[in-house]
């Protein structure tokens, strides 16, 4: 496979240090780095040491923005308000350090508030955020999100309704996230519908309702297939995982499923 179009997250490194995130994706003929903002915090990782870096590796970068305790459809407004803040202090970073896109989660729901509430909150958000985003100097990508309760943005329809609010005024584009689709058909109508407003796709593999499972080569797509099926793209495929090794186990035996 050609790894030229290849990305990898650096949650699949996790436990080392920044430079070797950069040494691998380089060694590999990648042609850059997702980065996981909650997981530079966490490392204390400055922002000034990832632009150098990337510079010296000459790797390009996406950035994923917070997810795991950041909802944009929380109920409570002093939550959805810390929410936009944080996604806005995401984007800052995307911008200094040249990311093309940057990730956002869209939110999570409670069926508390109708539905009609719900989608327009996320259309105030995102219409805000992507403004805010091409201030910087960046894209923001609302991620695509597997099919199960609390996700609110999980179709196709969903995102061309989101879009229809704003037609060409929108500013936003879309994450496709391979093991989130439930069939390959529905992988390649992503693509198809929503072609230009896609920033990026992420590769992860799922097996029946189990999502971004382990065993990456005995999911239920195959993935070196649906890669090249979608190689036409000029978009970026982003290996995504966790491995808290110290030996990039994992991100190895990735690429040689890739490259089978």
């Amino acid at each position: 496979m050609d790894h030229s179009k290849l990305f990898a997250s650096s949650t699949l490194f996790w436990s080392l240090p920044i430079e070797e995130w950069f040494k691998l994706a380089k060694e590999q003929g990648l042609k850059g780095l997702e980065l996981w903002i909650q997981q530079l915090e966490y490392k204390g990782i400055e922002p000034e040491e990832i632009r150098n870096l990337s510079q010296k590796y000459d790797l390009k970068l996406t950035l994923h923005s917070y997810s795991w305790d950041c909802n944009l459809l929380a109920t409570p407004v002093f939550m959805r308000k810390a929410a936009v803040q944080l996604t806005k202090e995401a984007l800052a970073l995307g911008g200094y350090i040249e990311a093309g896109s940057v990730t956002i989660h869209p939110g999570s729901i409670r069926d508390i508030l109708p539905q009609q509430e719900y989608f327009k909150l996320l259309a105030d958000a995102i219409g805000y955020l992507g403004n805010y985003a091409r201030e910087q100097g960046t894209v923001a990508s609302l991620e695509i999100m597997e099919k199960i309760k609390g996700e609110y943005l999980t179709t196709v329809q969903a995102a061309v309704n989101l879009e229809s609010i704003y037609g060409e005024e929108k500013t936003w584009q879309y994450t496709e996230d391979i093991a989130h689709c439930d069939t390959e058909e529905e992988i390649y109508n992503l693509r198809e519908v929503l072609g230009n407003s896609l920033s990026e796709f992420h590769l992860s593999n799922k097996k029946n309702q189990c999502r971004h499972v382990a065993d990456v080569e005995k999911g239920d797509f195959d993935l070196p297939t649906v890669v090249d099926k979608l190689a036409n793209s000029d978009k970026p495929f982003i290996m995504e995982g966790l491995d808290t090794s110290t030996d990039a186990a994992f991100f190895k035996r990735f690429l040689r499923y890739l490259d089978r």
